[in-house]
This record gives C-alpha cells, sequence and structure tokens, in this order.
C-alpha cells in the first residue's frame, strides 16, 4: 500500500503488510524484493488475513452500518435540521 492515501490506517508496515511512499517507484521496486524474500512473509500474510477477517466481518460492518444509518435518520427527522 501507499503511505498517505488511507491504506496506512489499515496496513502497519511489516507486521500486516508493506507501505511505500506514493509515486515511489523505486521505493516500491525496492519493497517488492524486500517482501519477497520477508522470512515472516507468511507471518505477514497470516496477520493481514486475521485483520480483514475482524475489522470487516459482516457482524462488525452490519451493525457499524445499521448504527450510522439510525443516526442519520434520527438527524434528518430533527426539527433544526435544514437543507
Amino acid at each position: 500500500g501507499t503511505i498517505g492515501t488511507s491504506f496506512d490506517e489499515l496496513i502497519v508496515d511489516g507486521k500486516n503488510g508493506f507501505l511505500v511512499p506514493k509515486n515511489d517507484i523505486s521505493a516500491l521496486e525496492q519493497k517488492l524484493l524486500d517482501a519477497w524474500v520477508h522470512p515472516q512473509l507468511d507471518h505477514i500474510g497470516k496477520a493481514a488475513q486475521d485483520f480483514i477477517e475482524e475489522e470487516f466481518s459482516p457482524t462488525q460492518c452490519i451493525n457499524e452500518l445499521i448504527t450510522f444509518y439510525e443516526q442519520t435518520i434520527a438527524n434528518s427527522s430533527s426539527p433544526s435540521h435544514t437543507y
């Protein structure tokens, strides 16, 4: 992922993925080469999978969406709300 484009909100470099500065082809090339031989690559891949399954599980996402929609509906019916 690239730093400064929201990937860094999900990825911890070297823990559950890899990050490089955006628009830096040399850094991307080096990171790909480093990742290819990284001794913990399998562990990093598993950590990425675990993170996504936990953070974006249907149960988690559905509950957050329901809360968002309930708040949006409540705010839209408020007398102080104007368009």
